[in-house]
């Protein structure tokens, strides 16, 4: 009997393709760690890239990353195009947005570059995971990876999404359907359901995770 789906992700690729290797791992949006620590202990061997552009939470990420060899932090932001782009900077940092101001955020300026323009400045063919936790810039980081996303040159692509129209850090999961299907992109698992923040018996976001089809054997429907 096969374990439950949608506890660990790296536990659902394995079962479902063997002895994978993950060599090359993206983290956009790290804060302070706390998913490079899941990707070294789950792929000792990959070479992990996290990306934070704010300033106390990129101190404290290369603390916290300091003594894991196969993971190097860059301070940067994702997104559509190359420049700069002002970040609302919430006292909780995880919450910081360029996209949702909250009371009480300030503004730091931060850098922007994109996915396509990282990778071919650094000779980086392909990425065997993408992780974005953007606070709603998550289709932007997308759009600035058109030629990997071209190429079927990322083979798992985690968003965080939701159910709801009117919630701007949280975009909803059939609008990440709609854009990396036309890339080649299928469904693949529903991570870390979080429960609705006003005590509804509801699903307020999770983490959507997308397969490219190029590691699937068989034909979308039989």
């Amino acid at each position: 009997m096969r374990p439950p789906r949608g506890v660990s992700f790296f536990r659902d690729a394995r079962q479902w393709f063997g002895t994978m290797q993950f060599d090359v791992i993206f983290d956009v949006g790290a804060n302070v760690g706390q998913s490079a620590h899941i990707f070294s202990d789950e792929c000792p061997r990959a070479a992990i890239y996290c990306f934070e552009p704010v300033q106390r939470a990129f101190a404290e990420l290369q603390r916290n990353v300091s003594y894991l060899p196969n993971v190097r932090t860059f301070k940067l932001a994702m997104g559509a195009a190359r420049g700069e782009a002002d970040m609302h900077v919430d006292t909780e940092t995880a919450l910081s947005s360029m996209v949702v101001q909250m009371p009480g955020s300030v503004v730091e300026r931060a850098l922007v570059s994109t996915l396509d323009g990282f990778c071919d400045e650094n000779r980086i063919n392909q990425i065997d995971f993408l992780k974005i936790d953007a606070e709603g810039s998550d289709v932007d980081v997308l759009r600035g990876a058109r030629a990997m996303l071209a190429g079927g040159r990322m083979r798992f692509i985690q968003v965080e999404a939701s159910f709801y129209d009117n919630n701007p850090r949280f975009l909803r999961v059939d609008r990440f359907s709609e854009f990396l299907g036309d890339y080649g992109y299928e469904a693949f698992g529903i991570y870390d359901q979080m429960p609705h923040p006003t005590g509804r018996p509801t699903v307020a976001y999770m983490n959507a995770v997308f397969v490219h089809r190029a590691l699937l054997k068989e034909p979308l429907w039989r």
